[in-house]
């Protein structure tokens, strides 16, 4: 295994092992994967049971929250993604009376979005290789760059109404309600390399809750998956498609709230928007989730706790791999390559020069007088020295002690 240049902050262990109709989704999903992950089977069930309530049921807040939601799940190459995309198409088709339509291709222009929409006010995007699309998104007046204006408009719209906006036709009728989620994924690398401080600053990523993964690929499993959803997992599911109404907050669920809101997600807020300023609101929906699997329409201290625990957790893993690529810092690439280089000699006694584009991809991409000019400047400012008789070794001059994982990890919410 590649020694890894940074170490990302373990999974929340709320994520692992879910409780009620969340955690047997969870199950349904990690026994169909090839590549078993846990993590990676949580997330999908959460984004597949919003998907499904988010039709007819909100929460009740200043001016309501619906359940629709953005995930961007980060795993390697061949993990074989579409072990999450299958699920929920598995489950409408067995519990009848589909509610929620899926498409398997993010939207090529705002007016297309639009037009699923008054198709079905209930829409689940289910889309691959996501990072692509957004890199398109980038070109100035470009017809994916309006698609994603409009995703981020829907994404606030669930209890109000949207309009395709400057249309050549007049054809398009406003949507009351609309719901419009997304389950996409990619790899860390296409989606860092995508990622911009511009669409950062216009809260494109404070929307998504965003799932790094596994870094590299698990062990393949052959033998003993389940391909089919338990009987209580799909009754479940039918019931949940019959539900209106909305989801509110018990009188110690809203006191648990505003605890849990003020110690953990306003410092983030206000530290880093760019990547958690929705992050309380999200967390909200997960919590109506747990509470909903448990045929529950009051939101109690415990749903918060995971709930926290497992937004907070997510977002410390992605901000992690954010800062180590640097994509949102608005630094020069060189700047970026300098970084990951400085990070790491924080991690090494020293290295030969030959390694260093083996575990940064920012300097791997520079030119070679671009690498001479990053390496010129960490040795001027004292990140490493040349070594006397090996020229082409550098010993580390800011060498950290590791940190063992008792000592470093991360404690959340604490109220489990």
């Amino acid at each position: 295994m590649r020694d890894n240049p940074f170490i990302l902050p373990d999974y929340p262990p709320e994520l692992l092992n879910m409780p009620g109709m969340v955690g047997e989704m969870q199950r349904f999903i990690h026994g169909r994967m090839s590549y078993q992950s846990k993590a990676t089977a949580g997330i999908a069930a959460i984004a597949t049971m919003g998907a499904f309530a988010q039709t007819n049921l909100t929460i009740r807040s200043r001016d309501g929250l619906g359940f629709n939601e953005y995930f961007l799940i980060l795993a390697p190459t061949g993990f074989g993604k579409e072990d999450l995309r299958r699920p929920p198409e598995i489950l409408d088709r067995d519990t009848g009376d589909s509610t929620v339509l899926f498409r398997h291709a993010a939207p090529a222009s705002a007016q297309g979005c639009h037009q699923i929409l008054e198709a079905n006010r209930s829409v689940f995007f289910l889309a691959d290789e996501f990072a692509e699309w957004l890199k398109q998104s980038r070109s100035a007046n470009n017809a994916i760059q309006a698609a994603l204006g409009y995703i981020m408009q829907a994404y606030t719209r669930a209890t109000g109404t949207i309009e395709p906006g400057n249309a050549v036709s007049n054809d398009y009728q406003p949507v009351s309600n609309p719901r419009l989620s997304i389950l996409a994924t990619s790899t860390a690398e296409a989606l860092m390399q995508t990622l911009t401080r511009d669409q950062a600053d216009s809260g494109a990523y404070n929307r998504w809750v965003m799932f790094v993964g596994d870094q590299e690929l698990p062990p393949k499993v052959y033998e003993g998956l389940t391909y089919e959803p338990s009987a209580e997992l799909v009754e479940f599911m039918a019931w949940l498609k019959q539900q209106k109404g909305e989801v509110r907050f018990s009188r110690d669920g809203w006191q648990a709230f505003m605890k849990l809101d003020n110690e953990l997600a306003e410092p983030i807020k206000r530290e880093d928007g760019l990547l958690g300023g929705r992050l309380s609101e999200q967390a909200i929906k997960i919590a109506g989730l747990f509470a909903l699997a448990d045929k529950r329409f009051r939101i109690e201290p415990d749903d918060l706790c995971m709930a926290f625990d497992i937004r907070v957790g997510l977002y410390h893993r992605a901000a992690t791999l954010a800062r180590h690529e640097g994509s949102l810092d608005g630094l020069h690439v060189t700047g970026q390559a300098a970084k990951q280089v400085e990070e790491l000699f924080r991690r090494h006694d020293g290295l030969y020069k030959s390694q260093i584009p083996t575990y940064s991809r920012k300097y791997r991409g520079l030119s070679v007088a671009e690498r001479h000019a990053v390496l010129e400047h960490l040795r001027d400012t004292g990140v490493f020295r040349p070594d006397d008789t090996r020229k082409t070794y550098l010993h580390s001059e800011i060498r950290q002690p590791t940190v063992s994982k008792a000592d470093g990890e991360m404690n959340f919410a604490g109220c489990l």
